[in-house]
């Protein structure tokens, strides 16, 4: 999902007045200039932790997480409107060659049902209030796939940037999202810099999951 233009707090605006020279007894002119500013919002997973690892090298898995997330509706609801729906990383609100069709247009559309068929298509049993369990731990086609142990729980943490109040906002939306299908996501916040010093030094540490912008 990316944010902009515009839609950044952190805009530099330059306020100008009229230059010297202007009509004598003419009031100044005053105008605001704010470049457009652009940001992607992206939820990372981390394949090398011991636990959680083998969730999302499943395929399926991962499929399910984006299904979770509801694009349009956070645009308009935490962004105010002003961003883009992606499929990628490359921004597609102007013209590109980096960008494919595929690209162009939304793959993983929000529904929680397909989510649920997914994974129970796969060997988890899902019950009321309680994560989501795998039942069927071997690496069949309807299996919950390699490196899951039966019994395993769908359950990991989430790390996301604090400060930001669209992405606390999409995280918790995130978070009662995956919780209707089963999943369980706990979250835990911190400042930008530790979040992404944490993505990129910390493989295989207990941060399972990063959100930030």
């Amino acid at each position: 999902m990316r944010c902009g233009p515009g839609a950044s707090t952190t805009a530099t605006c330059r306020r100008r007045t009229q230059p010297r020279g202007r009509r004598r007894g003419s009031r100044p002119r005053a105008t605001t200039s704010c470049p457009g500013t652009s940001g992607l919002e992206l939820l990372a997973v981390d394949f090398a932790q011991p636990t959680t690892g083998p969730l999302f090298k499943q395929l399926y898995v991962r499929q399910a997480l984006q299904e979770l997330i509801d694009q349009p509706e956070w645009i308009k609801q935490f962004l105010h409107g002003v961003g883009t729906v992606e499929s990628g990383a490359v921004p597609t609100n102007f013209k590109t060659p980096f960008a494919g069709p595929a690209q162009r247009h939304l793959v993983y559309h929000y529904s929680p049902s397909a989510a649920r068929k997914l994974l129970t298509s796969h060997g988890w049993k899902i019950s009321s209030g309680a994560a989501d369990v795998c039942v069927k731990p071997e690496t069949g086609a309807n299996e919950c796939g390699a490196g899951i142990k039966g019994g395993a729980p769908l359950s990991f943490n989430l790390l996301y940037s604090s400060g930001i109040p669209a992405v606390a906002q999409e995280s918790v939306a995130f978070q009662t999202s995956a919780f209707a299908v089963g999943i369980h996501v706990s979250l835990t916040s911190r400042p930008y810099d530790t979040v992404f010093a944490d993505y990129f030094s910390c493989l295989g540490k207990p941060a399972s999951a990063a959100i930030g912008t």
